[in-house]
């Protein structure tokens, strides 16, 4: 873990080293002779490759549309060639809000475009036109750049399924009367589908083995790639039908196209029993959802658009049907099948359940959001309306995240049997995607999870978890994730004037976050300065979520003390140095801002990409977070918080445990930084205690003269004279404390622990030496006391 030195055993690297690997490859269906199998060749598909493997060898292939592998032999599967146009396609706007579309044909090897973009606007503006222009403008320029053949990437599976289609018809492969279609002739679908199909019959007449191929890929933003979706795909369903799942415009301002999805998994087969998942896909509207039903089903492929299919095979299609079910369920009920009309409404019925869930977070966070949204009825709003500009977008897209989140977690507390069972049987998870991690969302995500983890904790050794324990987990964990002083408020910030606090039926909330309110101008005026730096609808929702929390667990909201003597208050620097090198921590306390550690050796050059960046401690690795709790930020209650997954971690090792580079133990930096509550707690918690026989916890706590905690610590059974290679480099704790002239240190190590004043450090120095080894030393109070104790001693 960043900045922590913990060795992987070697039962893990053997593990890995004997792990095979599997070459997973793109590759087509070819020569299935049934009447059912005909139905598959030229179909893409994803299989293991293995060189010089016998023809009648069978292999397990996933093909495309398909929601589980099939058998097949090695000679019914053709691998793409080594020199072939890798083509992708980007269909995409600029927000949820823009009409017009762009469509990209890019080839992927020679990272360039293969034609100028193309912007597509009208009734038909959407992902399916836009796959069709750029496979067609793929299959026109693949010859011209000297390649065998073109495989497409599309993002629409019933695109990438008709130019299949086309090519193994081209061949006398596909045993279908009607060719693909897309809607009305004169429609431009229809019409870029007769251009491609004349372009697949040209070049399978100039070269019959010329290998076109198309090849699907989901379009979305998550970065976990189709295998999570094969695995998601029952989850996501299931979340549907039963409510637990929520929809809401996209957060991160890179990503203002697409739409965020937040979902229970109860999955048996995730590395936790329960997971809140969280996944982004691009949005293309309404009429486009109703589209991919009405081009599956030209296709003859129904079984497809079952949602339970769906969910797997095309996660895109499945959350935009979800998302506008009430537009999508016309197309479903024209295909006349009664069993898939059921399931849709079955859909259906689920997304009203989530709409009252959602609608009852909302309601009770007061995050003040437009109507249709405020109500959970978001499939229909037209976005344009109400995203009408960026500040619009995000104060939206950060008022629902909070809900969403908020949701998840109630879903998580009730009483429903398969959910509770799930929670009971293993720590909950609550994933983030990476563009999210920095995001103040990040931190109310990480808080939460660390709350439901403690539950399933006490619940585990204890067999139940009352109420009030309840409370003061979610509680503990706001505070870790620095939820604190600015966030917790006792009241809503919108009942009385933040400036002179007179509550009045008048009162005009800031337009910019809307998260204070003021008597007017003046008073405005007068709190700007202390406003300024919260004054941001993010901030404001966090407020809200935390002031909702606190109702739900009716723990009391008030403004937190600092827990820590050490954790500037402002942003500063905090500069640590040892034998092993330098630590800098340039630390900023305020919710969501962004705070960086370094780690350089002696003779080394700082090293950027070494960095640690946080936005709070929950953001830490709970090595790195314990470390930090312990020593410069000296928050106990942090480091209380996390000491079991440390020990975890560690494999019970905690004395081994130490601060990459400086080489800090726990103890020897809590003692270092003068934090006693925490020296205290770590010498005698069972977890810890062993910390007091590991490194030079007193040689440190002379160092900056904490002459008491030196006390404490012989007392738990530190060795007083112990020095080590980090403690300056074998240099004797008397020594450390001359150097820094803390007086009374060295008075406790020699008048009561009988250190020798004569005593020779590594680099030769005595005690006399080492005060006055600063140029400055004589205009230093404590050093010049030092100096004239340790003449008069020494005579």
């Amino acid at each position: 873990s960043l900045g922590v030195a913990v060795e992987e055993s070697g039962t893990e690297r053997k593990r890995k080293a004997n792990t095979p690997m599997q070459d997973i490859r793109p590759c087509r269906i070819v020569g299935l002779a049934s009447a059912k199998g005909r139905r598959l060749n030229g179909t893409a598909a994803r299989a293991p490759f293995v060189s010089n493997a016998r023809p009648d060898k069978r292999v397990s292939v996933l093909v495309e549309g398909q929601p589980s592998p099939l058998s097949l032999k090695r000679s019914n599967v053709e691998f793409l060639p080594k020199s072939i146009l890798d083509g992708g396609v980007g269909v995409g706007r600029e927000t949820i809000r823009d009409a017009a579309f762009n469509a990209t044909a890019v080839d992927n090897m020679r990272a360039e475009l293969v034609a100028p973009k193309q912007q597509i606007t009208g009734p038909y503006a959407g992902r399916c036109l836009g796959n069709l222009m750029a496979a067609l403008a793929h299959l026109n320029s693949f010859r011209a750049r000297g390649d065998e053949g073109v495989v497409i990437m599309c993002t629409d599976l019933n695109v990438s399924r008709a130019i299949d289609i086309l090519v193994a018809k081209g061949k006398g492969d596909y045993d279908v009367r009607n060719e693909p279609s897309f809607g009305p002739a004169s429609s431009p679908l229809q019409q870029a589908l007769i251009s491609i199909q004349k372009c697949i019959i040209k070049e399978q007449k100039r070269s019959p083995d010329v290998f076109i191929m198309a090849n699907y890929r989901p379009h979305r933003v998550d970065p976990d790639g189709f295998q999570s979706d094969l695995r998601r795909g029952g989850e996501r369903y299931k979340s549907v039908i039963s409510g637990h799942f929520a929809i809401y415009p996209c957060l991160d301002k890179g990503q203002w196209d697409s739409m965020e999805m937040r979902y229970v998994d109860t999955s048996s087969s995730s590395s936790s029993a329960v997971a809140v998942r969280h996944e982004i896909y691009l949005d293309y509207g309404p009429e486009e959802a109703a589209l991919y039903i009405r081009n599956a089903a030209a296709l003859d492929e129904i079984n497809r658009i079952d949602p339970q299919i769906l969910a797997q095979v095309d996660p895109q299609a499945f959350w935009a049907a979800v998302l506008h079910i009430q537009t999508i369920l016309p197309a479903v009920e024209a295909i006349d099948d009664a069993d898939l009309l059921a399931q849709w409404k079955t859909v259906r019925d689920g997304t009203n359940r989530s709409r009252r869930a959602w609608k009852r977070v909302a309601d009770g966070t007061a995050i003040r959001l437009p109507p249709a949204i405020q109500s959970g009825d978001i499939a229909r709003p037209t976005w344009s309306e109400i995203l009408k500009t960026d500040v619009d977008h995000e104060r939206v897209a950060s008022g629902c995240a909070n809900i969403a989140l908020l949701m998840m977690l109630d879903i998580l507390e009730e009483d429903d049997d398969k959910v509770r069972s799930a929670v009971a049987s293993a720590k909950p998870s609550i994933d983030l995607l990476d563009s999210h991690k920095g995001l103040e969302i990040a931190s109310l995500a990480r808080a939460i999870e660390a709350a439901k983890r403690r539950d399933y904790d006490h619940i585990t050794n204890d067999g139940n978890c009352s109420d009030e324990k309840r409370a003061g987990f979610m509680r503990l964990s706001l505070e870790e994730a620095e939820y604190g002083n600015g966030i917790f408020v006792p009241e809503d910030p919108l009942q009385r004037c933040q400036a002179c606090k007179k509550v009045t039926d008048h009162l005009k909330i800031c337009s910019k976050c809307n998260g204070v309110a003021y008597c007017g101008t003046e008073c405005a005026r007068s709190c700007w300065k202390a406003h300024k730096k919260y004054c941001r609808p993010s901030f404001a929702h966090i407020r809200r979520s935390v002031l909702y929390l606190a109702s739900k667990y009716d723990f009391v909201v008030e403004p937190l003390a600092s827990t820590t003597s050490y954790a500037p208050a402002q942003v500063g620097m905090i500069s640590e140095v040892s034998g092993g090198g330098s630590c800098g921590i340039l630390w900023n306390p305020e919710p969501g801002e962004l705070s960086v550690i370094t780690l350089t050796g002696h003779g080394e050059l700082p090293n950027p990409s070494n960095a640690i960046k946080f936005r709070s401690m929950s953001d830490l690795d709970p090595p790195v977070r314990f470390l930090l709790a312990c020593g410069p930020l000296g928050n106990i209650n942090v480091a209380r918080g996390c000491v079991d997954e440390v020990v975890a971690m560690t494999g019970g090792k905690l004395d081994k445990l130490r601060m990459k580079v400086v080489l800090f133990t726990p103890l020897e930096w809590a003692a270092k930084k003068g934090n006693a509550d925490i020296v205290e707690w770590l010498c005698t918690d069972d977890r810890t205690r062993s910390l007091v026989r590991e490194g030079c916890p007193v040689g440190w706590a002379c160092y900056t003269g904490q002459e008491g905690i030196a006390r404490r610590l012989v007392a738990f059974g530190a060795d007083a004279t112990r020095t080590d290679d980090v403690l300056f480099f074998n240099c004797p704790p008397l020594l450390v404390a001359a150097e820094n002239g803390q007086l009374e240190a060295m008075k406790y190590l020699v008048d009561e622990l009988g250190h020798d004043i004569h005593v020779v450090g590594p680099s030769g120095r005595n005690v006399i030496d080492s005060i006055t080894c600063s140029p400055n030393w004589n205009e230093i109070e404590g050093h010049r006391r030092s100096y004239e104790w340790a003449k008069s001693r020494m005579r």
